[in-house]
């Protein structure tokens, strides 16, 4: 399984509700909390095509990693509101076993065979990220 986050244009990507930086996180420096509340929304952006196969992400074994991601494609740059009134295209719900593994769930949605250069966003109801892999 190869990091898909090594093809993210972080000049066009951003991350909600953190004062993180996201290029640090992309390069796996460091992780990802939020602020206000125990969401994040990442609007990613690729260099060309890719593809997403699988989805796993580590965090500490504290409770605070996420539970549930909710993933959509293709839909620009997303708000809270925005993800709050549609459907996902792809739900995982975790178990705090599966961060502090990081272990890789299939992604089983033909959308996220092509995507076109762009992950709309990953919409997690949990603070901190230590890696998306």
């Amino acid at each position: 399984m190869s990091d898909i986050l090594r093809n993210v244009r972080l000049q066009e990507s951003e991350c909600l509700n953190t004062d993180d930086s996201l290029e640090s996180f992309v390069q796996g420096k460091s992780a990802i909390t939020s602020e206000a509340d125990a969401q994040l929304l990442f609007n990613l952006h690729f260099g060309g095509d890719a593809a997403l196969s699988a989805f796993a992400i580590t965090g500490p074994a504290n409770g605070s990693a996420p539970k549930t991601v909710h993933l959509f494609v293709d839909r620009g740059n997303l708000s809270f509101e925005q993800t709050s009134g549609i459907d996902p295209d792809f739900k995982i719900v975790l178990t705090a076993s599966d961060v502090a593994t990081g272990k890789a769930h299939a992604i089983t949605s033909s959308r996220f065979a092509s995507l076109p250069g762009f992950l709309s966003s990953l919409r997690t109801t949990k603070a901190i990220w230590s890696r998306l892999l």
